[in-house]
Parts: C-alpha cells; sequence; structure tokens
C-alpha cells in the first residue's frame, strides 16, 4: 500500500466518527474554542412578536450553539440586552413572564402610588391625555412616558455599574435606535444599559423619545429593524438574525388612509431590512407570527413557542455551530465569570435631570437606600411616589462607581410639556328621554409664590356651569396646609311628582372661603373649613312649584376623604370613603341653621384572577332639622337606583345599599385603554323626612363597564321593584 493510500486509510479512521454523527442528526461539534468560527445573533423589532426571541434563544442553549457577540432592535434589543448579561435563556424567560403587563403599558403612574391630589384629578378630570402649557399648549411627546418599563431596565441590567463599555458584558452587545433630528441609525456601545434598551424601545408617539448625549433617540426599527450588518461588524463570522417584522397589510387593508399610510412606513421598512439581511445574515429565522398584533404581550407562552419552533425548523443548518458537551461547559463558564457579583451596597446617591434643590431633596427622601445591600423592589417604589406627585414624567436608576465605592445614580426627567398642565373631562349621560353633556378643565400650577405651592383652576361647561380656583399652601414644608378658595357655579336641579318631571331649576351660587387641613399619605386628607357666598334659584323648565330662592349662605363644614382602591374604575381591593359634616349658619329658605351630614363608601375585592364583588354603602342625615327642598338629599340614576329616574327621590335624609360582582371579560388595546368588565348589581335606598314614612326602592342591573382614553364609560339597564326600567350611557367620571 502506498503512503498516500495509507494517509487517506487513517483520515477515514479518523473522519468516520464526525461523519457518522452528521448522518445520524446529531449536531458536528465545533469541539475547540480556538478555531470555531465566531456566531453573531441579530434580534429584530416587532413589538409582541419579539417575546418569540425567547424560544430562539432557549432552542440555542438547548443545543449548545453559543452567541458571542449580540446587536438588537427595540423588543429584540430588550431580550437581547438581558441574555447579553450573562443570564440563561430560561432567566431571561422568567423575567418575561414575571411582567404585569397591565402596569407595564398602562401610560401613567398606578392609581394607587398617586399623591392623593393627582388621585383627584385622575377621577375628576379623566381623560388620559394630558396637556401642557409650558411654551405654548401641547400634549406630551408621546403616550407613556415610560416610568414602569424603565425602572424594570434599570433592574434588569444590574448589577453592572455605568458607564459601561457594552463589549465588557458577559457577551458582547449593541442596543441600536434611531436619531429623530439627524435621520440616521444609532449603534450604541457604552454608557448606561438601561438607556439604551430604552432608547432602542422608544416607540414614536408611545413612548417619549430619550435624550442620551446631544442625540434624541426613538425605536431603531425605524432604519434599522434586524441590524444583522451591526452583528458582522461586531466581528461575528456566522450571523443568525431572527426577523419578527409586521406583515405588509392585503389589498383590503388599503382601502382606507389609515392603513395606506401604516403600509407606506411598512414598505420602506421591510426593503430596508430584505437588503440587510440579504447582505450580512447567514441564517435568518423567522417565527410564524403575523397573526400576534403588536400588543400582544399576554400571549407571551404561545410566543417563545412559536420561536423555539422556528429556530428548530432551521436545525440542519444550524447544527454545524453546535458545541460538544465539554467546549459548552467551558463556554457557559466564561460567560458566567464575567458576571459581578449581584449584590450591590449603595454608599451614595446622586441625582440628575433637575436642578440642586431638588436635586438635593429627592437624595434626602432615597437615603434609606445607602448603607445596606440594595432591595430594588423598595427603591422602585419610593421613585414610583416621586412619579405619584406629577411632576416628573419618569424616574430611574443605575450603579455608578466613584473609585471603591458603589452608588446610585437616580435619573429625573421632567415633564416636557408642563407644568403647568391641563386635565380635561368629558362627560356624556343618555337616558332613553334625554342627552346631558359636558365639559370640564383643571389647570394646574406647581411653585406659585413658594416651593411646594399647587395653584387650581376648574372650569366646568355644559348642563352644569363653573369657575373656581383653589390656592394650596404648605405650612413649614409640612403635610399641613392652608387652601383658600373661591367660585361660581351654575347647576341645574330637577324636581319630580311620582316619578314625573315637573320642574327644573337653575341654581347659581358665588362662593368664596377657605380649608385648613393635613394630607395623610397618598390615602387621606381631612380638611376643615368656612365658605360665604350668596344662592340665586329659579325655575327654568316647568312648571314654577317652588318660589325663586335668594340670599346669603354661609357655614363651616368638616370633611374626610380616605381612598384605599388600588384602581380609579374597578379596584381589586380597598375602600373609599368620603364623609362630609356641614353646619350652615344662614341659608335661604331655612329658618334657623342647618346641620347636614353625608357618607359614601365603596369596597372591592377579588374574587380569582377576572372577579371583583363590591359593596357601597351612602347615607345622608339633615340630623333634626327640616331641609328645604333646595338642601334635600338625592336619589335616582346609575348606581343609586338606577331604574329611576334622575333625583327623583328628594328628602332630608338618604340611605342606600348596594352589591353587586364583576367580571373581566378583556380589554381595549394598551394605551388606548383598560379592562372590559361585565357587571350586575343589587340596590336598594330610600329618601325620607322621618323613618316612619321611609319608602324602601329597589332594582337589579347589569350592563359593561369599560376603562376607555376618555374615561368610564357605563352602558347598562336597569329593572326596578315597580316595573320600572331604564337603559343609561355614561361617558367621564368613576362611579364610587
Amino acid at each position: 500500500m502506498t503512503r498516500r493510500a495509507l494517509l487517506a486509510a487513517a483520515f477515514l479512521v479518523v473522519a468516520a466518527p464526525a461523519v457518522v454523527a452528521r448522518q445520524s442528526g446529531d449536531a458536528s461539534p465545533q469541539d475547540t474554542q480556538t478555531t470555531r468560527r465566531r456566531v453573531g445573533l441579530a434580534l429584530g423589532g416587532g413589538s409582541a412578536r419579539g417575546l418569540a426571541h425567547v424560544g430562539v434563544l432557549e432552542w440555542l442553549e438547548e443545543h449548545r450553539i453559543p452567541v458571542d457577540v449580540i446587536a438588537g432592535t427595540s423588543i429584540g434589543g430588550l431580550v437581547g440586552g438581558g441574555y447579553a448579561t450573562g443570564r440563561t435563556a430560561a432567566e431571561v424567560r422568567d423575567l418575561i413572564e414575571a411582567i404585569d403587563w397591565d402596569a407595564m403599558f398602562q401610560g401613567e403612574v398606578e392609581y394607587a402610588q398617586k399623591a392623593f391630589r393627582r388621585k383627584e384629578d385622575r377621577r375628576d378630570f379623566p381623560v388620559r391625555l394630558e396637556l401642557g402649557l409650558r411654551d405654548g399648549l401641547r400634549l406630551a411627546p408621546g403616550l407613556d412616558p415610560g416610568h414602569y418599563i424603565g425602572l424594570f431596565l434599570s433592574r434588569l441590567v444590574l448589577p453592572f455599574a455605568a458607564p459601561l463599555d457594552f463589549d465588557d458584558l458577559p457577551i458582547p452587545f449593541r442596543a441600536v435606535a434611531s436619531d429623530l433630528e439627524a435621520a440616521v441609525a444609532v449603534e450604541l456601545d457604552s454608557g448606561s444599559l438601561a438607556a439604551a434598551l430604552r432608547a432602542t424601545m422608544a416607540i414614536p408617539a408611545i413612548f417619549e423619545p430619550i435624550e442620551i448625549g446631544q442625540r434624541l433617540l426613538a425605536d431603531g426599527g425605524l432604519l434599522n429593524n434586524v441590524p444583522a450588518d451591526v452583528t458582522r461588524e461586531m466581528g461575528a463570522e456566522v450571523v443568525i438574525a431572527v426577523d419578527v417584522s409586521a406583515p405588509l397589510g392585503d389589498r383590503e387593508a388599503l382601502r382606507s388612509l389609515v392603513g395606506v399610510a401604516n403600509q407606506a412606513i411598512g414598505v420602506m421598512m421591510v426593503a430596508r431590512t430584505r437588503q440587510v439581511l440579504d447582505d450580512h445574515a447567514n441564517h435568518v429565522i423567522r417565527p410564524v407570527v403575523d397573526d400576534i398584533s403588536a400588543n400582544g404581550w399576554r400571549r407571551f407562552e404561545e410566543i417563545r413557542q412559536r420561536g423555539y419552533a422556528a429556530a428548530a425548523a432551521l436545525a440542519d443548518r444550524l447544527a454545524p455551530l453546535s458545541l460538544d458537551p465539554v467546549a459548552w461547559d467551558r463556554h457557559v463558564a466564561k460567560r458566567r465569570r464575567r458576571r459581578p457579583a449581584a449584590s450591590v451596597e449603595p454608599a451614595f446617591v446622586r441625582v440628575d435631570g433637575v436642578d440642586a434643590d431638588v436635586a438635593a431633596d429627592i437624595g434626602r427622601r432615597l437615603e434609606p437606600e445607602i448603607g445596606g445591600a440594595l432591595d430594588p423592589v423598595e427603591l422602585e417604589r419610593r421613585l414610583t411616589t416621586l412619579a405619584g406627585a406629577g411632576r416628573y414624567g419618569s424616574l430611574g436608576y443605575d450603579v455608578v462607581r466613584e473609585g471603591e465605592r458603589a452608588g446610585l445614580a437616580v435619573h429625573v426627567r421632567e415633564k416636557s410639556h408642563g407644568p403647568p398642565f391641563l386635565n380635561l373631562a368629558f362627560e356624556l349621560d343618555n337616558r332613553a328621554d334625554a342627552v346631558e353633556r359636558g365639559f370640564g378643565a383643571r389647570l394646574t400650577a406647581y411653585d406659585v409664590g413658594g416651593r411646594d405651592t399647587e395653584a387650581r383652576v376648574d372650569l366646568t361647561l355644559g348642563s352644569d356651569l363653573g369657575l373656581e380656583a383653589e390656592y394650596l399652601r404648605p405650612i413649614a414644608g409640612s403635610s399641613l396646609f392652608v387652601a383658600p378658595r373661591i367660585g361660581l357655579r351654575s347647576r341645574t336641579q330637577q324636581f319630580a311628582l311620582e316619578s314625573d318631571p315637573i320642574a327644573s331649576f337653575r341654581t347659581q351660587r358665588a362662593q368664596a372661603g377657605g380649608d385648613l387641613g393635613v394630607t395623610l399619605g397618598a390615602t387621606s386628607e381631612l380638611r376643615v373649613g368656612y365658605d360665604i357666598g350668596v344662592v340665586d334659584a329659579r325655575v327654568r323648565v316647568g312648571t314654577p312649584v317652588l318660589p325663586p330662592v335668594q340670599g346669603r349662605e354661609h357655614g363651616a363644614r368638616l370633611r374626610w376623604v380616605y381612598d384605599g382602591h388600588d384602581d380609579w374604575i374597578v379596584p381589586s381591593r380597598g375602600t373609599r370613603l368620603v364623609t362630609e359634616v356641614r353646619w350652615l349658619v344662614e341659608a335661604p329658605e331655612q329658618s334657623r341653621d342647618l346641620r347636614q351630614a353625608t357618607l359614601d363608601s365603596a369596597t372591592f375585592m377579588s374574587v380569582g384572577d377576572a372577579g371583583r364583588i363590591f359593596v357601597a354603602l351612602a347615607g345622608a342625615t339633615s340630623f333634626g332639622d327640616a331641609a328645604s327642598p333646595f338642601y334635600q338629599f338625592t336619589l335616582g340614576g346609575p348606581f343609586r337606583l338606577g331604574a329611576f329616574e334622575l333625583d327623583q327621590f328628594r328628602g332630608s335624609h338618604t340611605a342606600y345599599v348596594g352589591g353587586g360582582y364583576m367580571h373581566r371579560l378583556g380589554r381595549l388595546p394598551d394605551l388606548v385603554g383598560g379592562p372590559i368588565h361585565l357587571v350586575g348589581w343589587l340596590e336598594s335606598g330610600s329618601a325620607f323626612e322621618t323613618p316612619r314614612d321611609a319608602v324602601v326602592h329597589s332594582d337589579l342591573s347589569g350592563g359593561l363597564l369599560v376603562e376607555t382614553l376618555m374615561g368610564a364609560l357605563l352602558v347598562s339597564g336597569s329593572i326596578g321593584d315597580d316595573g320600572s326600567g331604564a337603559f343609561y350611557v355614561a361617558l367621564g367620571r368613576p362611579f364610587w
């Protein structure tokens, strides 16, 4: 046998096992770290469709395919950034599974975490869109300031300190964003990793753009949706790209102006993506997610599985990239060693984004976070409390280092459109025989004439009219305050005889007064005050069954509000209670002083994940005094005996009890609205002069309650115990 033949035989003996491995479907492992090709991963944008990236990562890990560099755009940046920090695919999956998507995309600080006065704003002026008057009237640059997603990203990058060279991560990483002013794609390779991820995910008009350095950055998908070219520039010899781009619409979708506009944007993005993939990607994984909407975040498990399946479909092509078990263990161990210790003990707090005095105040509030192991949950609670005051759009944080000391850098992003702020309300009440419309606006200005002061001006137009102003000033920086106020109000009062409306009176008031009060955290406020004014009530429509009323009105009041609800429309838990005691020293048509008290409460409890039960109690009394018709209490209308006419029952005293069940059916798209609930309730009540005269009325009601961008929408029907019934549509303020 010749020497060449011997060499050939020896080669076959050595190579045979590898050939058998390939034929049996086992990956042909790259058995050395020094000779294998560098593998890069390019994860594309696609909103919720990008959750498929998690499944792709799981498949790659299961088949021991290493990832040496990652570039990500938008949701691909979030998933890729989480993986680049040294987490396993399973840890990334667990991280995303734990996200509360309702909170993440609700567009504002959760109701329970708002300051007390911001809760009042949300209830009284419920239109979600907040206008600002800084440099003219304008909207915020995005529907969501990104507070919660910013906190999530700050926690995701722990314990890495900023500024950071992204090549120093366990897996070198790039986030791709779009410069809105220069119209160029920006590869973020250093600085704050949390800020970089926030920038690549800043979908225009949805999330506010992020300023990094001198650039104003938004979602990278605008200019480079699947950054395979960036991955190649990072030194990848084999580029695996995952494309979850939104599909183009069909001919039917192009029949509208919006459809054509969306298609035009999509065509530009698709053309750029195709070019990048053709030029730079060796393998393209395309999960089957065309039927997943952009806000399908709650379908994570299904989307993840589709990503896994799409990677598995390319198994034959990806198999040669697999490492043998020993090499894989070495690769994972090396990646793990590049991750710093998880524990961080901040020794200082540094605040940026606001002036020195405000930064010092925020720093003092965060001092409890210094000196021990960092508790991200507690830190984020404190930051959210600051955001709940309404002055700032979002607050985030990074770990930073000064020499050997670790600390916290807190980044405050002020709202660019205000203060002052303008909150709106639109109201619609629709019964079978009447439609009432209303509009309201509240102008709020901060620090007018002093630190932490607040000036309000409320305007009401429609069936009721009003112009009121209040100036709240804290006393010596404490929770105590004084609040002088002045107002003009004009409201319609209905009078009925045996359920038949007979007259509508216009009651006008001009008042001035003030309160001394205390704010008790985010849930409670107590006020005592005195008002003086004049009243004029005259018939507007119908039979003048009562004479005109005119004269002076003045007296004292004590008011306490406790709001323990965790949501302003359909709470999952908590009690809200409003009680007021009033002593009118002088009032028209009252022969003597008038003492009155009112109480309203609503308690909610969760039943499973989708159910709520609630109990509402209300009562009012004039004690031993007889109230004139214009000072009587009323019942009638939704959640106050809905089968009967508005204010049908009238008396010096009232009593009401109601209870029911709500079941969540679904929800409107994120940032447009919230949950949709089916609701049914039973209620009873009476308005009377003496307990012996009390006649109890009851009804059964049911309908839909929806959280919308414009407020609470109720569509309901009621049947009364006397056979009366009503169909009701209401949009605007909550009902408790």
